[in-house]
């Protein structure tokens, strides 16, 4: 008699056990390019995990929105995934993706954009049968990012527990070196990438007749890292380099600093802000990227985002 209760208890543990199984998926550790589903009709592959103070598409179009986290000791934790919508009606990952990042026991709500065509942060869908990167991001104290992430990511009836380990989603390094020429599909566009240095102001190579012009950084605590390069325009139309490459550096352990773009004028006694080359045209542009004088010690790698692809450069 006791052998039949005991087989009848066990039979009942273990379809408890089952259900109990049935109730929630495992969750999974993702490494660059693992690939995942969202529903019937989303695919994902992912792309990489990036610590970020400034949030913005590949290459900002004209005045696209960009965002900066509201507390300056805060950066944008971004998971970032190429996305394709198989299904019949567009996605708008705004609207539709929920979740939240848990560090350390610590949740922090996640927010999730649209990238297409270079432009974020923009309320953008992915249209049925196209693609685009889809960012998911929260503001968090750099200092409160450990190496162990879990996203809980929701989209409708589906849920998904992912594990992020910062050592696994280091954005693939493209490597580039000085000297080396980028350009675009049809070869309209040609980037030289002349040197990467550091300094606390850019000068002109020729001064002016009566000023000298020069940049220098906002926080005397502050160093500019520089990636200089010369961009050749093939094209009919004049081309704007703030629609055309945006540069950023990682930092050390993958802490990311944004800059912006200024050209050199003709005469090369001057800047320019928001710099437009002609026709034929080749050139002078200069990436800068203020970085706390405390990480110069670190490893810096330019990120150059060009035609819809990071390409990287080892300033050391």
């Amino acid at each position: 008699m006791k052998k039949i209760i005991l087989s009848v208890l066990s039979v009942f543990l273990l379809s408890f056990a089952l259900v109990g199984c049935g109730t929630g998926k495992a969750k999974e550790e993702v490494k660059i390019g693992y690939k995942g589903t969202l529903g019937d009709d989303i695919e994902y592959k992912v792309v990489g995990l990036e610590s970020t103070t400034k949030l913005e598409g590949v290459a900002p179009i004209g005045n696209s929105l960009y965002y900066e986290p509201q507390d300056s000791s805060n950066v944008f934790l971004d998971f970032i995934l190429d996305v394709t919508n198989n299904g019949k009606k567009d996605f708008n990952p705004f609207n539709s993706l929920e979740g939240k990042y848990i560090i350390d026991g610590a949740e922090y709500t996640i927010s999730s954009q649209a990238e297409v065509g270079g432009e974020v942060l923009n309320f953008n869908v992915i249209k049925p049968k196209t693609s685009g990167y889809v960012h998911v991001y929260s503001e968090i104290n750099k200092e409160a990012i450990s190496d162990n992430i879990e996203l809980q990511l929701v989209y409708g009836s589906d849920t998904q527990s992912l594990l992020l380990n910062k050592e696994n989603l280091k954005p693939k390094m493209n490597k580039f070196n000085y000297g080396d020429v980028i350009s675009d599909e049809n070869k309209n566009i040609e980037i030289s990438i002349v040197k990467g240095y550091t300094t606390k102001k850019l000068d002109t190579p020729v001064q002016g007749e009566y000023m000298i012009h020069s940049y220098e950084v906002d926080n005397a605590n502050s160093t500019y890292a520089i990636l200089e390069l010369s961009i050749l325009n093939k094209m009919t139309t004049d081309l704007s380099v703030d629609d055309t490459i945006s540069v950023s550096t990682l930092v050390g352990d993958g802490y990311h600093y944004n800059g912006f773009m200024i050209g050199l004028s003709d005469d090369q006694t001057n800047f320019e802000l928001f710099p437009q080359i002609k026709p034929n045209q080749n050139k002078t542009i200069y990436a800068l990227i203020e970085i706390p004088d405390n990480m110069l010690n670190e490893q810096i790698i330019f990120k150059l985002n060009a035609f819809r692809k990071a390409n990287y450069i080892d300033l050391n």
